[in-house]
């Protein structure tokens, strides 16, 4: 990707926060494209996107968003950024008109008109008091103001907890027409391994606070397939190759790497799903 225009870089990032590491993490996200980041819960997903945010400062690397450095840009590039958090940080006391009134005067580029068009698209009565609404509701909500200013960066951190499914097919729609123009880019941390297969152009897997895997879809599902067959196709070569295992009255069934694969060609393959790869991190 470096003939690409990058929006986010991050080379080398290393944060110590009690017993957990992010260790040497590097990765890069073009303009236009969809950044899944995954693994499982202490993976270091969060951590990785409160440093894109300089809500985290690093011990050693380098972060660059726009092609800037925090903290002398922070005020030009945090205008650029819109972001939803699984924790919803608002103030509940407040209706959702007055939220809106509060928030609007930080960003040079408030798009009021948009704004009320989609609070009136979801249902969502704007003299609700935020308390009241459901979490998807807020979810939903905190799209919503992260949508309406001029950003070239989402980051999303599980922004369709709770949402119903209808509601998240229209966001997932709203947010691929997002990175349709070209200088804009998503970060989308999530568990759910059908919306990053669906919305995403890239994955970055994170294991134990390190990228277990970084690229396109295709390449991530490319590396991988699923074996399965008799329990007498099993000896100590597969054993030894084989990534995830089960066993059943009817055979077994496992994955390997694609490059092992070839070895075994009297065994059945099929093409492995992120969900596949997700449950061997």
């Amino acid at each position: 990707m470096s003939s690409t225009k990058i929006c986010v870089n991050v080379k080398n990032l290393s944060k110590r926060i009690g017993k957990f590491e992010l260790k040497d993490i590097s990765i890069e996200i073009p303009y236009g494209y969809v950044m899944g980041i995954a693994g499982r819960n202490g993976s270091g997903k969060t951590t990785l996107i409160n440093h894109v945010l300089n809500l985290l400062t690093q011990d050693s690397g380098i972060i660059t968003v726009f092609d800037k450095e925090y903290p002398n840009n922070e005020v030009e590039i945090k205008d650029k950024i819109g972001f939803v958090f699984e924790e919803f940080h608002y103030l509940q006391n407040l209706s959702v008109d007055k939220m809106k009134n509060l928030i609007a005067p930080f960003y040079k580029s408030w798009n009021d008109k948009y704004f009320y068009e989609q609070i009136n698209k979801f249902n969502i009565d704007k003299t609700s008091k935020l308390k009241k609404l459901s979490k998807g509701q807020k979810q939903i909500f905190s799209l919503i103001i992260a949508l309406s200013h001029d950003t070239n960066l989402l980051v999303l951190d599980e922004p369709f907890s709770g949402v119903d499914a209808k509601s998240k097919a229209s966001l997932i729609q709203i947010l691929k027409d997002y990175t349709s123009n070209e200088q804009r880019s998503i970060i989308f941390c999530s568990h759910n391994s059908e919306e990053l297969e669906s919305l995403c152009d890239l994955i970055t897997i994170l294991q134990n606070g390190e990228v277990f895997s970084t690229g396109t879809v295709d390449e991530l599902l490319d590396s991988y397939v699923i074996l399965s067959g008799s329990k007498d196709n099993i000896d100590e070569d597969l054993r030894s190759k084989i990534i995830n295992y089960s066993e059943n009255s009817f055979g077994f069934k496992g994955i390997v790497k694609t490059e092992d694969s070839s070895q075994f060609t009297n065994i059945k393959s099929e093409r492995v799903t992120i969900k596949d790869i997700l449950e061997i991190v």
